[in-house]
């Protein structure tokens, strides 16, 4: 009786399964997953081939999002300010150069990491200071102030166009230019040598 149970019970014991797959027409290798269904290797291969496109996929949507915001930040953002909030050093310039000449606006300029300011004098004088707060640029109508040309070219004009005067001076990153009132413009390198008339 004990030893017929037993043999029942070694009997009754289910053996583990084991799931064969058949070859289909798509592949004839096939794995059996952890529930016992049957996968297909080279789809397996290919969800995670998907897996890793939507990932970058991700990365890179997020990136030209980040670009995106760092170009909208960077644009061009002017800004009227109050006199009084001018650099000393700016301040200093206009009465040193244009006593006589009141501000009637002062605009600051951000452009990306660019910081200028543009000031508007009486008397339709125009002046423009880089973020070194170093004047760039005079545009008037009448003839500008012996103290804001370098002296080499103001002795140029004086001695070749002697009836003549400038009106406006203009230093770029590697000339300099200026206008005289017949509207001739002449060009200037940084040492004040004259280069060209720039038609």
């Amino acid at each position: 009786m004990f030893v017929s149970s037993i043999k029942h019970l070694k009997t009754g014991r289910r053996k583990a399964s084991t799931v064969t797959c058949k070859p289909n027409k798509q592949t004839d290798n096939k794995i059996v997953n952890k529930i016992g269904e049957c996968e297909n290797p080279q789809e397996s291969s290919e969800n995670i081939n998907i897996s890793k496109m939507n990932k970058k996929k991700l990365i890179k949507n997020s990136l030209m999002a980040t670009a995106l915001a760092f170009t909208l930040t960077s644009c061009d953002n002017e800004e009227v300010i109050p006199s009084t909030d001018l650099p000393s050093e700016i301040t200093s310039y206009i009465s040193t150069h244009f006593p006589n000449n009141s501000i009637v606006q002062v605009i600051k300029d951000r452009d990306g990491l660019t910081k200028t300011y543009d000031i508007l004098l009486s008397e339709s004088i125009s002046l423009e200071f880089n973020r070194k707060k170093e004047i760039i640029d005079i545009d008037g109508v009448a003839q500008l102030p012996n103290s804001v040309i370098p002296e080499k070219i103001r002795q140029y004009v004086t001695t070749n166009y002697s009836t003549n005067f400038i009106t406006d001076w203009e230093l770029d990153d590697k000339n300099q230019q200026v206008q005289l009132d017949n509207g001739l413009d002449l060009e200037f390198n940084m040492k004040g040598d004259f280069l060209k008339i720039d038609n």
